[in-house]
């Protein structure tokens, strides 16, 4: 039956534990897959940025080939329309064929894109061109005398579509209808565009390996692909079979004129290329995932068996800390008893030899005079001196354990400023002499709190101040009160001494800390300030920078407000 509690208790114990190496696991779990759909919608969101950037890009160098191939087909559109209006003219003159000639060699000269003019009378057959092996030639049979000839428009310009040149090149025309008096078919005007300007244009655009960019008639025959490693210049336009890609269209019409036809400029690229880096990252974040998952699942397991291990020796090392930081108490106090005590000790026993030599001296002499009495008994008188020294600096040691142990004493209802003019009228000489202390003293409400502690506290900031000044260099010391933050009372110690480097601010609140030379402070002082302050509520804080000097700051929470006191 007694066996039954503890049993009943480790049964706890355990089954708590067990809850929350589970809970731990789930956490786990969950952390996972929040990591891993974080990782899926990044990457989703990169694919989609990926795509949208990469087709912008296409819509812009479309856009660059619609612009400038547009204002090539106004232009020649505008040089078609100043041959027709100049022909007739010209024609009715003797050498007006060789006028006209030469005029269209002036024009493509001075026409990026255009590379031939050709005048085509009624019949088909070419009366004028830039270029004279064209001269003379039977047209009738073409596909762009047939379509011009069977709806004559004077308005319209005609897009024929891509015919084969002699020379074996694949090539674009636009062309105006020539009508006579009646509003007849008179034959026409044709400017034929150059295939070398479309693969300059086309490759100005280019800025990857794997992106294609076409002219293609409005008719889906394409008249100039840059790469074409297939040959599809001349064919229609379909799609490449097994490929995905990204593709940008854009027609292409005059600027300004009407037209039959159009062209379409089309730039794709290959989606296995567009996305390659994007793949390679997608493998990186699942490699990510994987190693951050192989790594945390064994980490929490070998984790949670040596917790489980630890826990049992938790309690023997919180057991240690109490002793090592007792110990470390023991050896300060010891420090600062034995040596005093041993001073105390070997004084008493010089005064015990002066006093058993001088009973010798009085026994065996015939007499002693006055001047050696004397003598002997300063001798005395001052190591009795140092004994007295020597039990009050131990006394003073045990009452700073005192306090330190037990800080708090009967408080009661206390006006700050009068604890300032109490504790600077009583302070030692040595401390005035080495500084010039000031006040600055605002009306504050009281605080519940022992004057006389509050009278230590100030005391040991103000000389611990002044004694901080170096060589023979009297200082400046602020003693300043006023509100503080949340209803509380502040009173600080101010000065422009040396300052406390970072290292030591944080030690500088440690029993039996100091760096004073040895015998010169026992660094029980700021450790007993911070225990009254935090005994009374408040806290005791420190700014200080190396050179222009340091603040300590005492803030208390304010007493309240006596039974009727005016509002």
């Amino acid at each position: 039956m007694n066996g039954q509690p503890g049993a009943m208790r480790e049964s706890a114990r355990r089954d708590r534990t067990s809850l929350q190496l589970g809970l731990e696991w789930i956490g786990l779990g969950a952390l996972l897959v929040v990591f891993a759909v974080y990782v899926g919608f990044e990457l989703w969101r990169s694919r989609q940025a990926i795509e949208a950037r990469e087709r912008d890009r296409l819509e812009q160098q479309a856009h660059f080939v619609e612009k400038r191939l547009g204002d090539r087909m106004q232009a020649a559109s505008n040089s078609l329309e100043a041959l027709r209006s100049e022909a007739p003219g010209l024609l009715l003159r003797a050498d007006g064929i060789s006028l006209l000639n030469e005029r269209m060699r002036v024009m493509v000269s001075s026409m990026a894109g255009v590379r031939t003019f050709v005048l085509v009378n009624a019949d088909g057959i070419v009366v004028s061109s830039n270029r004279k092996e064209l001269i003379g030639g039977d047209w009738h049979d073409g596909e762009r005398y047939r379509t011009i000839r069977s709806r004559p428009d004077a308005a319209t310009l005609y897009v024929s579509p891509p015919f084969m040149t002699p020379l074996g090149n694949w090539a674009l025309s636009v062309g105006r209808a020539i009508l006579d008096r009646r509003g007849g078919f008179d034959g026409y005007v044709l400017a034929i565009f150059d295939p070398g300007y479309f693969e300059i244009l086309l490759d100005s655009t280019r800025y990857a390996p794997d992106m294609v960019a076409e002219i293609v008639h409005g008719g889906g025959t394409i008249i100039y692909r840059l790469p074409d490693p297939t040959g599809a210049v001349g064919l229609k336009l379909a799609g490449r079979p097994g490929e995905e890609a990204l593709i940008v269209l854009r027609t292409i019409r005059p600027s300004t004129s009407p037209s039959d036809g159009f062209l379409v400029a089309a730039f794709s690229r290959e989606t296995s290329a567009v996305f390659a880096p994007w793949r390679a990252e997608v493998k990186h974040r699942v490699t990510l995932l994987a190693v951050v998952a192989l790594a945390v699942i064994p980490g929490l397991f070998f984790h949670q068996r040596r917790r489980m291990a630890n826990a049992r020796l938790q309690a023997r090392l919180e057991g240690s800390a109490r002793l090592a930081a007792l110990g470390t108490l023991v050896a300060g106090v010891a420090h600062e008893i034995n040596n005093p005590l041993t001073a105390l000790m070997a004084s008493a026993g010089t005064a015990l030899e002066e006093v058993r030599a001088f009973r010798e001296g009085v026994r065996e002499g015939p007499g002693l005079d006055r001047d050696r009495v004397l003598q002997h008994s300063d001798d005395i008188l001052d190591i009795l001196v140092d004994v007295g020294s020597s039990a009050e600096r131990i006394a003073r040691v045990v009452k700073d354990l005192a306090i330190l142990g037990r800080p708090v004493q009967h408080k009661e209802r206390v006006g700050l400023a009068e604890v300032v003019r109490n504790t600077l009228r009583l302070l030692p000489p040595a401390v005035a002499q080495r500084a010039e202390i000031r006040t600055d003293l605002v009306d504050v409400p009281d605080v519940m709190a022992s004057a006389s502690q509050m009278e230590q506290v100030l005391t040991n900031l103000v000389a611990n101040a002044a004694l901080a000044f170096p060589g023979e260099r009297r200082g400046d010391i602020l003693v300043r009160l006023g509100p503080g933050a949340r209803g509380q009372v502040r009173l600080e110690v101010e000065d422009d001494g040396p300052g406390i480097p970072p290292e030591l601010l944080e030690r500088i609140f440690e029993p039996f800390f100091t760096t004073r030379p040895q015998g010169q402070g026992t660094g029980l002082g700021l450790s007993i300030c911070n225990a009254i302050v935090g005994a009374h509520g408040g806290t005791l804080t420190v700014e200080s920078v190396v050179g222009p000097g340091s603040t300590f700051r005492v803030e208390l929470p304010a007493a309240p407000a006596e039974p009727g006191a005016a509002g």
